[in-house]
């Protein structure tokens, strides 16, 4: 043991916390840099993916709408519809709390900086208490976090799909699955996974149906020692119920969303766990059989490869060595048992229900129409393959901790940490590049002061075409502008009510009796089909304005 006697394991771990959160942070300042985090500055998001403008600007229109129930509901991104926050990625809990505060925040208030930042620290701090569950090796506790914070699909979702990034969610089940709360603390149990359920609808939902399953592996542990499962029983209600509300008062369940997604649309690759596609600086990328199996990536870094092959060597000669049988195994190591079970059904439910090695798709397993209608919402279930990842460093670290000599052990650690750092040096440089040095201001031609006065007398943006790229600087300067947009790129699309808004509009052009507060923008290919609609055209930057009078100051 690295503690006496006098000092409690709770002790030990409130100080593993606070050095796991340490060094979340410390990973995260030289790669991003400390100006992402300023929430007054937002003009680095326009430098990034598209789903992290849509991630601010839903909250942007978010803090503006009026409060409604459900309490979720943006009345401005896809006028006249209302839609759900959850719906734009926005991260709920952060939209929610600071939408308390609207009025006192300043215009320019971005949280997806803070939240990351958090996110790394909480990811450091929990995955040090989860290794304490494992091992009493100080130096697998403290060395151990490394990997955890600076984990590949970590990096992969940051800035990207920035609520995915808080994979802390995952390591905070799995700590409640190991730390072992017993079925005769039923209170504690329901609360713990009641919560957790709403936590994930709060963060991100995808998360929902991968803690089920550890908590499903809590219970089926609970049940192997105890024989008893009304505990069982009222912490899953907990959890669905709990789910259920919060999604309900989010407003999941309300609005033109179209949640008639397919399953497996996004799946992962059996090449996954060793391919680093363009993240890795060590090993070679491997090709994928479909453009979207990026979505399913689950590389762990040649340091924790290396670990996994070293620990798996130490298993088996300590099983071979102690001449323990399968019988032994199922009845004295349950929880090493269900730990394999869990990753075999996450890494079969990242792999459905296309079978796929490298860039060839061995074969296809159907999907039955109540299976699709079930979880048919997951479409991106190559995402499940992220608790596999924190299952494997967990089961490695474990395993070195007990078996690896006291001599081995610490070269083992070492080396791990320097070919992981090595492997993670391109990703470094790369974040840094983008991040460290960010752009001053965001800049746009409707926010130019004579632009933004003519169109102070104007309630309505309306677009007549679809792009993305536009559609996001329109709908920021609306939000800079108090006005609203009928359009908005959404994690789930409304495209049909959309169609039918336009139709309307259109209609309403012609006949002559459009809305005189509503600005219509065009591209060329839309200008033509409309050109002779009896609206007044001006081009502003790269966009086509028209109106139902000659805006103010425009020809």
């Amino acid at each position: 043991m690295w503690v006496n006697g006098m000092v409690s394991k709770k002790r030990e771990e409130k100080a593993l916390f606070l050095w796991g959160m340490a060094v979340g942070f410390i990973c995260f300042l030289p790669m991003f840099g400390v100006k992402i985090v300023d929430v007054t500055y937002d003009a680095w998001i326009f430098q990034g993916d598209i789903d992290l403008r849509q991630h601010y600007i839903g909250w942007c229109h978010f803090r503006t709408s009026d409060w409604h129930f459900p309490l979720g509901m943006i009345d401005s991104l896809s006028y006249p519809y209302s839609v759900s926050v959850i719906w734009t990625d926005s991260i709920p809990l952060f939209a929610l709390f600071f939408k308390l505060f609207r009025g006192i925040l300043p215009e320019t208030f971005q949280y997806l900086g803070l939240f990351t930042f958090l996110s790394f620290g909480l990811q450091g701090g929990l995955s040090a208490v989860l290794l304490r569950q494992v091992t009493d090796k100080k130096a697998v506790c403290m060395c151990g976090v490394f990997p955890f914070v600076l984990s590949f699909p970590i990096l992969k979702r940051c800035f990207y799909h920035t609520a995915l990034s808080a994979q802390w969610i995952l390591v905070l089940a799995l700590f409640i699955w190991f730390s072992g709360v017993t079925h005769a603390d039923r209170k504690k149990k329901m609360l713990l996974w009641g919560g957790m359920s709403v936590l994930c609808v709060l963060i991100h939902s995808y998360f929902i149906p991968m803690t089920a399953l550890i908590m499903v592996a809590d219970f089926a542990e609970d049940y192997w020692k105890q024989r008893e499962w009304k505990s069982s029983l009222f912490g899953f209600a907990a959890f669905v119920s709990a789910g259920l509300l919060t999604l309900f008062a989010l407003g999941a369940f309300t609005g033109a969303v179209n949640t008639d997604y397919g399953l497996g649309g996004f799946n992962s690759n059996l090449n996954t766990l060793f391919n680093p596609l363009d993240h890795g600086a060590l090993l070679k990328e491997l090709p994928l059989a479909t453009d979207f199996q990026y979505e399913g990536f689950g590389y762990l870094g040649a340091g924790i490869l290396l670990l996994l092959m070293a620990s798996v060597v130490f298993l088996v000669k300590h099983l071979v060595s102690e001449k323990i049988t399968v019988r032994a195994i199922m009845e004295k190591h349950r929880r090493a048992v269900l730990m394999l079970a869990v990753m075999l059904v996450f890494f079969a439910a990242a792999l459905y229900p296309e079978i796929s090695l490298n860039e060839k798709i061995l074969f296809r397993i159907p999907v039955p129409l109540a299976l699709m209608k079930l979880f048919g919402f997951f479409r991106s279930n190559g995402r499940f393959i992220m608790p596999v990842v924190y299952l494997l460093m967990t089961a490695a670290m474990g395993i070195a901790g007990r078996f690896a000599g006291k001599r081995i052990l610490p070269l083992l650690l070492t080396v791990c940490i320097l070919l992981q750092a090595a492997d993670l040096s391109g990703e470094y440089k790369k974040n840094r590049e983008q991040y460290a040095n960010p752009p001053q201001e965001y800049e746009s031609a409707l926010l130019q002061e004579e632009v933004a006065n003519a169109l102070s007398e104007y309630r309505h943006f309306v677009m007549m075409y679809d792009d993305v790229t536009d559609m996001m600087e329109v709908e920021y300067c609306a939000y800079r502008l108090g006005m609203t947009n009928n359009r908005f790129y959404y994690a789930r699309d409304i495209d049909a009510q959309v169609e039918t808004s336009l139709k309307a509009y259109r209609q309403a052009v012609y006949a002559g009796c459009a809305e005189k507060d509503c600005v219509f923008l065009f591209d060329e290919a839309s200008y033509e089909e409309m050109k002779e609609s009896g609206l007044y055209f001006c081009e502003v930057g790269d966009f086509i304005f028209g109106t139902v009078e000659p805006m103010e100051g425009k020809k």
